[in-house]
């Protein structure tokens, strides 16, 4: 699905900030990727949306070098227009293809109520709370029929509880889909609970200083065993290092 080789990345004025990035995720697998504030996290998800060039490396998806930045994102901040309702949000991508509105509602309708979405069609976004802003951002990319998913700190906004709740939600949605997804995130729980490969990136230049399997991910049990604090840990002593080498 993504393979990812010897990639390297320089911003303007010298600025280097990956360096011989190399992995690759199955179809139908998750990874999150963690690592120090500024490390570039970003940047490799940019780069394999196809949203920035390729300097050096090669980046496939699904065997073919992506250069048209079409592989949907969810970001942070929900990226939803505010003069538009929930329907006409989660919509535009349909919209934008002049698909029947007979058959936009078609689609729709299951996703929106497989997102406690229906109720709050006619709602605009400055009516709905964090967690649900954030759920018509799913439901948005789920109308499209994504095979692949990118997730820039989906969830970072949002209270505790909304967010483990989300957490459970996207992974049932990866399960019930088989969608491909990667998430960058800086909390050590989430990658533990949603990556099945968690990609720890060092400080700039950013190379992979570890890469740690994780085949229980997404399971709801996971949460309260002792393998999710066991990983925890590990990702949390690889973490503390280098702070501690810096």
């Amino acid at each position: 699905m993504i393979q990812v080789r010897n990639l390297s990345f320089t911003y303007p004025k010298g600025v280097e900030v990956l360096k011989d990035i190399s992995f690759s995720i199955q179809k139908g697998k998750s990874c999150a990727i963690i690592g120090p504030s500024g490390c570039g996290k970003t940047t490799l998800l940019y780069l394999i949306a196809g949203l920035l060039p390729v300097q050096k490396g090669i980046i496939q998806v699904n065997g073919t070098a992506n250069t048209r930045g079409n592989i949907p994102m969810i970001l942070q901040d929900y990226g939803l227009f505010p003069w538009k309702t929930v329907w006409e949000n989660v919509a535009m991508g349909l919209t934008l293809k002049h698909l029947p509105h007979e058959e936009i509602e078609r689609k729709l309708e299951p996703i929106l109520e497989e997102l406690g979405l229906s109720t709050f069609r006619t709602f605009y976004p400055s009516q709905l709370s964090g967690g649900q802003r954030q759920r018509v951002a799913i439901a948005r990319v789920l109308a499209m029929n994504p095979s692949l998913i990118l997730m820039d700190e989906p969830f970072s906004s949002l209270d505790a509880m909304t967010r483990e709740h989300l957490q459970i939600l996207l992974s049932r949605i990866w399960k019930v889909h088989h969608i491909t997804f990667i998430i960058v995130t800086h909390s050590i729980e989430e990658a533990t609970f949603l990556g099945e490969k968690v990609l720890v990136l060092s400080e700039q230049p950013a190379h992979i200083r570890a890469v740690v399997e994780n085949e229980s991910a997404g399971d709801p049990s996971f949460r309260s065993s002792k393998e999710f604090f066991k990983i925890s840990t590990k990702l949390r002593r690889l973490l503390f290092s280098m702070n501690l080498d810096s």
